[in-house]
């Protein structure tokens, strides 16, 4: 079949070549300034100047991921061959995803011509999902200057890594669609609300220069706070598609250039929505993006000679990363509220420097300051609009996803006068699920008593439907205040609800009234949330993940309660069956299976992890007696979990909570870590950094 070469010309892209005229130090950076281009541009571009690293350090990177990436591909290639004799080796407990021996670090490819390369190349396991353990030289990148103020900046001290989350991608000749990573929490394929609270960041790290011929990442800059229905749409229960049918029709691979062309852009252009447009962020080595995961985005194909790709790989490291710490309050009153009004868009310039794009979006605006008040614990503001409430509660009401900016702008408004919020209430729990969704947004801006007020009822109606039910949890978690009224309806929820979403969204709640209740030093209330996540870590059960589970593609699965939440194998193996077979127990059966997920446990065990770390200036603890019993749920669930993701979750915990108890407990856990098969690299560089502040 011949290959269209037709080139089509598009109306929304803008290419981004991002150079700075003069080198500018770490130090130097406008943290406010950053914080309120992320806040508005739903991402930020740090250049290898910014880092403040040693430049030499990146084409070794891209050297190293080369030769892990190789020796993957080799070790997966034996084992294919093994499997039918059933000859595959077991791993030593040390040998797996531990990072590369001495002997291994001057190997260039993984292509078995001898015994000798063959002896190399196997000495260790190589686990697809810990990939960076082979990579060393990445951890320099994560305690760089830069990197770590910028994300201190968005998700404040102390942040977590998503464990086994990271990824190297490489781009080929496929055409990704627009869509947003999974919701966080870690679970992945969930219906849910988005935060628009700061809580996640993804990672973006490029080793070498991406010019436009290489497929730079495209994003959908100020996307982040728009999205589409999730509870019963099942086009989008997995990911939210621009176009589902890009998908469903293989799209990606057509070898009409031209048409891939058309309809990415025009999907963009369908929209809409306010200030959306396409951007290719074209970059030299070293550069490393933060996006919100909420940010619309796509890998792209490259476009230069593809005889060129296997010398010349284009590689994109990926990592999750989390908030642990809540914000500083906010003042009861604002002494100076002047001060504080648009104080987002004072940051901004009229014309984003970066893309090009005019910020002038009511719509955005109305939602971008109350998100900067919040991540800087300045008082909410009030957002200006000469809009009566009946023509706003209108707005709040319109149909189709092309109005979704409208719905919520009209949420964040109503929020700010009690007419409003009593608006809001009713719209809480309408059968239309946009609507549901701008109005726990508007419930939540409105404030801690709103929120408790309102979602209180809902989360306790026996007659509020599931969905209802989830977003009253969801709403108590971003915003409600830390009292044990609250701690205990989330509490009974998540013992005694029938949906699996609502009891994960418990979970998590659970966790940031628990953040909230370390900030202000309500012991007894973080107490009683520690007490509520061990009980349900003894409850709940790891099930089948739903795509194996109800047969389907993870693109097709549905929002059942039948089954779990969260997609299975492909995400977390190298290949199938290759995990449990490198690591057993002592009684010869697998340590991990590969099939089995569970959002309520994950959630869970993020919360822990959240309540392990301390929280603000006087690195405020749990009790004694908190710590004790956690670290105790911890190590449970580190030795007896067989799903992987709860595993570096506790493990992760479980290192946080021996650092702020210090001394033996410090040892303790570095002794366990070093005696367990599988660990998380990327999560015990963050650890490492914790414990180290925390004894100096």
């Amino acid at each position: 079949m011949k290959t269209h070469t037709t080139m089509y010309k598009p109306t929304h892209t803008i290419s981004v070549t991002h150079t700075l005229e003069e080198s500018r130090a770490a130090a130097s950076i406008n943290s406010r300034a950053q914080l309120a281009e992320y806040v508005s541009r739903g991402f930020i571009l740090l250049t290898p100047e910014d880092l403040g690293v040693d430049a030499s350090i990146h084409p070794r990177i891209h050297q190293q991921t080369s030769t892990a990436l190789n020796a993957l591909e080799w070790q997966r290639a034996k084992r294919q061959d093994t499997m039918p004799s059933g000859a595959v080796r077991v791993a030593q407990r040390e040998q797996v995803g531990r990072g590369l021996p001495p002997s291994r670090g001057g190997v260039q490819t993984a292509t078995p011509t001898g015994a000798a390369e063959e002896e190399s190349v196997t000495e260790n396991e190589i686990f697809a999902a810990n990939l960076a353990a082979e990579v060393p030289e990445l951890s320099e990148i994560f305690a760089s200057p830069g990197l770590t103020a910028a994300v201190e900046g968005i998700l404040g001290p102390d942040w977590a890594i998503v464990p086994f989350g990271s990824q190297v991608i490489q781009a080929g000749s496929y055409d990704q669609h627009w869509h947003k990573d999974d919701l966080l929490p870690w679970n992945a394929r969930k219906p849910g609300l988005r935060h628009h609270h700061l809580e996640t960041i993804d990672l973006f790290y490029y080793p070498q220069e991406v010019p436009e011929a290489m497929g730079p990442t495209a994003l959908m800059p100020h996307s982040q706070y728009w999205t589409f229905d999730h509870d019963e749409n099942n086009d989008n229960i997995c990911l939210e598609f621009l176009d589902y049918n890009f998908v469903r029709e293989k799209m990606g691979a057509n070898p009409d250039l031209a048409e891939r062309d058309r309809r990415l852009d025009s999907a963009v252009a369908g929209t809409q929505w306010p200030l959306v447009h396409q951007v290719k962020l074209c970059v030299p080595a070293g550069s490393v993006v933060l996006m919100n995961p909420n940010c619309f985005h796509r890998g792209q194909r490259r476009s230069d000679d593809p005889s060129l790709w296997v010398e010349n790989p284009r590689y994109m490291w990926r990592f999750w990363m989390y908030r642990t710490t809540e914000p500083p309050q906010a003042p009861a009153s604002d002494p100076s509220p002047s001060e504080h009004e648009n104080a987002c868009m004072r940051l901004l310039p009229a014309v984003d420097p970066l893309t090009g794009i005019p910020l002038d979006s009511p719509e955005s605006t109305a939602v971008w300051e109350p998100i900067f008040a919040w991540a800087t614990g300045a008082a909410p503001p009030s957002v200006a609009t000469h809009q009566p409430t009946e023509e706003l509660e209108k707005q709040l009401y319109l149909c189709g996803d092309e109005n979704e900016p409208k719905r919520v702008a009209a949420a964040y408004h109503l929020a700010t006068t009690a007419q409003g919020v009593e608006v809001l209430r009713q719209a809480f729990v309408d059968d239309r699920e946009s609507v549901r969704r701008a109005a726990t947004h508007g419930i939540v801006a409105a404030g801690a008593d709103a929120a408790c007020e309102v979602a209180l009822d809902v989360a306790l109606s026996p007659s509020a439907h599931k969905w209802a039910r989830k977003n009253a949890a969801w709403a108590l978690g971003e915003t409600a205040p830390a009292e044990p009224e609250v701690v205990n309806a989330l509490r009974e929820l998540l013992k005694r609800d029938h949906s699996v979403h609502v009891r994960a969204t418990c979970a998590a709640s659970l966790g940031l009234v628990g953040r909230r209740a370390l900030r202000d030093g309500r012991f007894e209330v973080a107490a009683g949330v520690v007490s509520a996540l061990v009980e349900c870590l003894e409850r709940e059960e790891n099930r089948l993940a739903q795509d194996i589970a109800q047969k389907r593609g993870i693109f097709d699965i549905r929002p059942t309660d039948e089954s779990d939440m969260c997609e299975g194998s492909g995400v977390f193996y190298s290949m199938p069956g290759v995990l449990p077979q490198a690591v057993v127990r002592t009684d010869g059966k697998p340590r991990f299976n590969e099939q089995v997920r569970s959002a309520v446990r994950e959630n869970a065990l993020w919360a822990a992890v959240t309540l392990a770390t301390p929280q603000g200036f006087g690195n405020t603890r749990l009790s004694s007696a908190s710590i004790a019993e956690l670290r105790h749920g911890m190590l449970r669930v580190i030795t007896t979990d067989d799903n992987i993701v709860c595993f570096g979750f506790a493990l992760d915990a479980f290192c946080r909570l021996s650092a702020a108890q210090g001394g033996e407990a410090i040892v303790e856990a570095q002794q366990l870590v070093a005696s367990e098969p599988v660990v998380c690299v990327a999560n015990m560089w963050q650890v490492q950094r914790l414990t180290e502040r925390l004894v100096m």
